[in-house]
């Protein structure tokens, strides 16, 4: 059947409507008349893939990167940048509006660069007739592949990542030529190379070679490579996991050269990260966003605050000098150092950090009522049940929420709202120009204290 897309909602999905109702259809735009196949239920919302785009009605470009449409690290950059802006706040009305949570939304704050804005890029190996190759995996939805791994997108220059690490990339590439190692496969376990993590920071570039053993790594080779090349290099390691999954933390940690992680500067403030830790990859709209928060919080002196989900504890720093005092509480426990030492680098005593899942109410101290104001900033997945009846609990009058997923951002909040809070400000930010992903802040205040 044809259809017209009509709105768009969270992942980059448009919808539009039919005599069996709402159709929700990945990578497509108000404005589009699309041929769809056949419908499926998922989550209670009915979807279809397009099986042919018929016309577009809103205003295109020429993508400037040459792996565009097939590389799976962009979505939307046929689109003019402002229209971009304009999808993405109506992605965030959507996820309210499905939440029947009226509110304000004030304007998207657009990143000040659009291309080659990313600080951190994630590079995936794959095996090729004539070694391995190094790139981005291609578009599609994950789910379609099963446990397999997708499949490669051999990028030679990302126009979202930065120049310094697309060198970088080819460097590393070069010096494994003639090694004879294979990629990964987490499936059979078979093979070496992970992955290949690079992050920009103050002192250069921090970079990470992920592999299952590193018994044939050529590591001396990569890092005279990398130091004889024009790339700022500070530091280059080696991590080794054995774990299929990707995320799990690594078993050993071999230094080539430089001091592991990175350092940078968030309004003002020295703050460090450790290898494999969180951080927020777009560096022109951090300080935006923080900002942003703090400003939306109308942190008071008196205040004594609660940050879940405080990562290296960037937010608290920020707003230490603001408040009273600060609880982070963060689960990775190297993040949990890095917060501590962020702390101290920047003279702070009035931050404690915890080391435990933010649904653990007794990391939080006692009594939770002494809080005023609950800061979060949790993983795309969002609050748990636990967390919001602690932060019911606290009867704090604020409530800043950072998220980079409005679908559980708007669900989170309408649960709140059952706990005797209202929305009362939202403030869009867009961190990642080029692709249909959206960070959102949102002020909740308590209706009374009874």
């Amino acid at each position: 059947m044809q259809l017209e897309i009509t709105g768009i909602a969270p992942g980059g999905f448009g919808f539009g409507e039919s005599p069996v109702g709402r159709i929700y259809v990945r990578d497509t735009i108000p404005g589009d008349h699309v041929e769809i196949g056949r419908r499926r239920t998922e989550r209670g919302m009915i979807r279809a893939d397009v099986v042919k785009r018929v016309s577009r009605t809103s205003k295109q470009r020429e993508a400037p990167c040459l792996h565009f449409g097939q590389c799976g690290g962009c979505d939307w950059m046929d689109l003019p940048y402002e229209e971009q802006l304009k999808l993405k706040q109506a992605t965030v009305i959507e996820a309210f509006r499905s939440q029947d949570l009226p509110a304000s939304i004030a304007d998207i704050l657009g990143s000040p660069e659009e291309f080659r804005y990313r600080n951190r890029v994630d590079f995936a190996f794959e095996n090729s007739e004539t070694g391995v190759k190094i790139g981005l995996y291609e578009k599609g939805d994950p789910k379609d592949r099963s446990h397999q791994m997708p499949p490669l997108c051999e990028v030679k220059d990302c126009w979202i990542a930065s120049d310094d690490a697309n060198a970088a990339r080819t460097v590393v590439e070069q010096q494994l030529e003639g090694s004879r190692l294979r990629a990964y496969n987490p499936v059979t376990r078979a093979g070496v190379l992970r992955g290949l993590d690079i992050r920009s920071g103050q002192d250069g570039l921090s970079i990470g070679l992920s592999v299952a053993n590193d018994k044939h790594v050529p590591v001396d080779k990569i890092a005279s490579g990398l130091k004889e090349s024009d790339v700022r290099v500070g530091n280059f390691t080696v991590r080794v996991c054995r774990s299929r999954s990707k995320h799990a933390a690594p078993k050993k940690i071999v230094s080539a050269f430089g001091d592991s992680g990175l350092v940078t500067e968030v309004l003002g403030k020295r703050i460090s990260y450790s290898a494999g830790v969180f951080s927020q990859v777009n560096s022109h709209q951090m300080d935006r966003l923080y900002q942003s928060a703090i400003e939306m919080a109308g942190i008071r002196m008196g205040d004594q605050v609660i940050d879940l989900y405080c990562g290296v504890g960037t937010l608290s720093v920020a707003v230490a000098e603001h408040a009273e005092s600060i609880v982070g509480v963060e689960v990775d426990a190297a993040a949990i150092e890095d917060a501590q030492k962020n702390a101290a680098d920047n003279d702070l005593t009035n931050c404690t950090f915890a080391c435990a899942d933010a649904g653990n109410l007794a990391a939080w101290g006692q009594p939770l009522q002494r809080f005023s104001l609950v800061m979060a900033n949790p993983p795309r997945a969002g609050l748990s049940p636990e967390v919001i009846e602690g932060i019911a609990a606290t009867r704090a009058d604020r409530v800043i929420y950072v998220s980079c997923n409005p679908d559980t951002l708007a669900r989170d909040c309408k649960r709140l709202c059952a706990h005797n809070y209202q929305v009362s400000a939202i403030q869009p930010v867009d961190m990642f120009p080029q692709t249909t992903h959206v960070e959102a802040i949102v002020k909740m205040e308590r209706l009374g204290r009874g």
